[in-house]
């Protein structure tokens, strides 16, 4: 009997993802579909009572479910995507008009400001209040007030809201589509005095429980001393609390391939488990004790997933041990891929958008991967000593999940981490003893002499786990950095995998012939690509607020001018510009001091093939000016200096008619140095005068594909000014 026979639930689950896939790319409400959706029914009813005992129409079956299920599933999308229902709060004119929320997710403090999010529950329209939905994203002025705000607590606001902004600049981390999977449409900034409180909550809320309760179980670990890194990394293995990692150390933990342990997942909510279950041996000898037992058992995993933060990979976690403590209790055997769909079936109905989340993906295919492959790749090798056993298996439930893994890391994170064996077969025991020691520490947190002593331990147990991932991360060549592949490229690679098991296991020659050929489609779809790649030349001007941010990209080089706050600033190289180099197969970055290339008063030539020259550069066929805090312009200039660009930055003094006084220009750029009050008003100078302009703030990034727009040098007599 094959898998499939055996997991029917498997079978339902396609149809059904399809249909949701289709809504979240359509984003297309079908009036009356619910109505064909029950006609549907009725003939699938039908079909059970008339033909359900005849062979030859079993397919009919099979067709008219499967076609249900993808209508189900489009339809539950478009039922579940709030800014389609008629309550949203965006259908009424909430701004300028005072507006009831309740705040859904905990404060979080920003160096300004406390970030949360609040659902709208009441809009005051013409003097009536009327009942709405829907969530925005707020940003409240930091002040003494906002610090003691909590989950639940109702507010009056007056404010403006405004849909949150696309990406600005090429491949860019899509927020915007990040928060719409998530119902967020709209966000706004709330001064001091725009809002009040209607009344703190009262009510018993089991979010605000779960929020107290760990703020309470965090403080213990800080009462023992567990600071800096290792609480950030206790605080996240344990309790899913993310919000006091640093850059450094998530940066460490990916390059090691160890960052799956800091998101909550199997291994967490499998311990749990496996303690509570230890804990309830003795209710197996008591009339009705599996049913006791699996009561508990569920309250605990649950009340474990709620206090973590109901991630996508813990609700996968204890949705699958649900149905195992559920099956066990009755005495019923379950097929794991079974369970595996039931659960995927049942969490898409709350939540449809959980599909388009990476940890929801990650999560189902690690698991199908290890369940499917581990057995098979533990065979391989049957080891005496006890000892190398255990790393051998570790080593093939590595092996199994990356397999299953690697192409969606490389579509979404584009890296590979080389030493992922080491990493797993060193941080899984680690990481395991951290979070028993730290449950034990908790338990104990009463008893300060008992909890002095485990605490130490707990500490030593998590900087040795500190420490190893970033000693695996500075291995050489301990990351295959860069990697970029399409979608279409991503499923060339599951094929490739899927035809190599078929391969191993089948044994059959055709999955060969099937692998090769798949390489070889694999190949050609990257060499348009690395052709375009070798032969590009880009000037580009990115949109990051505060500061100026220039590209030359020739081929494989890349030259960078910038401030060093922003150089030095990794996390806001990696989300602003960072993809978009992966893209474009630039294997060489070169950053240049804007304040030094300011000063610059001889000619220079860089790597990409740059020329910089003080405010000047000269990049193939292009010339560009550059207007900024160290710019001096004639009053009275003899002639102009033709460019094809001039940039303008640092809120410079001039205005555009001076600009326009020294220099006959193509285009005028006006980049996210200036405040975004300047920007406007260098926009509207340049209309009045009817020049050509591109201002990064309303545009989002300047790009300039230098072949494609340039036919003839315009350079002549350029350097002599």
């Amino acid at each position: 009997m094959n898998y499939f026979s055996r997991a029917p639930l498997i079978r339902l689950i396609i149809p059904f993802t399809a249909g949701i896939l289709c809504f979240v790319y359509s984003q297309y409400p079908v009036k009356n579909l619910s109505f064909f959706i029950a006609f549907l029914v009725s003939i699938l009813f039908v079909y059970k009572i008339t033909f359900s005992g005849k062979y030859r129409f079993r397919w009919v079956w099979g067709f008219l479910t499967s076609i249900f299920l993808f209508l189900a599933g489009y339809e539950l999308t478009a039922i579940k995507t709030q800014k389609f229902n008629p309550k949203h709060f965006s259908n009424y004119a909430v701004n300028n008009n005072p507006i009831i929320g309740r705040i859904v997710e905990p404060l979080i403090e920003k160096e300004n400001s406390y970030k949360t999010t609040i659902e709208i529950i009441g809009v005051r329209e013409n003097g009536i209040w009327k009942e709405t939905m829907g969530k925005v994203m707020v940003y409240f002025q930091k002040d003494t007030l906002c610090s003691i705000l909590e989950l639940n607590d109702k507010l009056i606001v007056d404010a403006i809201f405004k849909d949150i902004d696309p990406p600005s600049n090429p491949d860019e981390f899509n927020y915007k589509k990040y928060l719409s999977n998530h119902f967020i449409y709209q966000q706004t900034y709330i001064k001091s005095g725009e809002w009040k409180t209607t009344a703190k909550d009262q009510q018993i809320s089991l979010f605000k429980i779960a929020n107290k309760t760990r703020n309470t179980l965090l403080n213990i670990f800080t009462k023992y001393g567990i600071k800096d890194k290792e609480f950030a990394v206790a605080s996240a293995l344990i309790m899913g609390y993310k919000d006091k990692l640093d850059p450094e150390i998530i940066r460490a933990y990916s390059g090691a391939g160890a960052m799956h342990l800091l998101a909550v997942s199997g291994l967490h909510v499998g311990i749990v488990f496996f303690v509570f279950n230890f804990m309830l041996l003795f209710l197996n000898k008591l009339p009705f004790g599996q049913i006791i037992k699996a009561v508990i058992l569920l309250l605990a995993l649950w009340a474990y997933a709620v206090l973590t933060g109901l991630s996508p990979s813990v609700l996968r976690a204890a949705t699958m041990f649900s149905f195992i403590i559920i099956g066990k209790a009755f005495n019923r055997n379950t097929n794991i891929y079974n369970t595996l769909g039931a659960s995927a079936f049942i969490l898409l109905l709350f939540n449809p958008y959980l599909i388009m989340e990476v940890g929801f993906q990650l999560s189902y295919l690690a698991v199908i991967g290890i369940v499917y492959l581990q057995p098979k790749i533990y065979n391989l090798y049957n080891p005496s000593n006890w000892l190398i056993d255990k790393v051998w298996g570790l080593t093939a439930v590595s092996l199994a999940a990356q397999l299953a893994t690697f192409p969606l890391g490389l579509l979404y994170f584009h890296q590979f981490p080389n030493y992922f064996i080491i990493s797993n077969i060193v941080v899984i025991p680690a990481a395991t003893m951290v979070i028993y020691s730290g449950m034990v520490l908790m338990a104990v947190s009463g008893v300060e002499v008992l909890a002095e002593l485990v605490s130490k331990f707990f500490y030593i147990l998590i900087k040795l786990l500190n420490e190893s991932v970033i000693l695996i991360e500075k291995l050489p060549y301990s990351i295959s950095d860069g990697v970029y592949v399409t979608i279409t490229q991503t499923w060339l690679v599951y094929a490739m995998i899927i035809s190599g098991i078929a391969f191993f296991v089948i044994k059959k020659n055709k999955y060969l012939l099937m692998i090769l050929t798949v390489f070889i489609v694999f190949l050609i779809a990257r060499l348009p690509e690395k052709w375009n790649n070798n032969k590009q030349q880009k000037f580009i001007v990115y949109n990051i607020k505060g500061h100026s941010a220039i590209n030359f990209i020739n081929g494989g080089m890349n030259t960078i001018i910038s401030d060093l706050s922003l150089i030095n600033n990794k996390s806001k190289i990696q989300f602003h510009m960072r993809n978009n180099w992966i893209k474009l197969g630039v294997n060489k970055e070169n950053f240049l001091d804007s304040d030094k290339i300011k000063n610059e008063i001889f000619s220079i030539k860089h790597e990409s093939g740059l020329f910089t020259k003080g405010n000047f550069f000269k990049f193939n066929r292009i010339s560009v000016g550059w207007i900024n805090n160290k710019t001096q312009l004639a009053v009275n200039p003899v002639h102009k200096i033709k460019l094809d660009y001039i940039i303008l930055s640092d809120n410079t003094r001039f205005k555009i008619s001076e600009v326009m006084k020294n220099f006959e220009v193509k285009k005028i750029i006006i980049d996210s140095s200036n405040s975004v009050y300047k920007a406007k008003q260098y926009a509207e100078q340049c209309s009045a005068l009817r020049i050509d302009y591109h201002s990064v703030y309303e545009s989002g990034a300047f790009i300039a594909d230098i072949q494609t727009h340039f036919k003839t040098n315009a350079f002549a007599g350029f350097w002599h000014f």
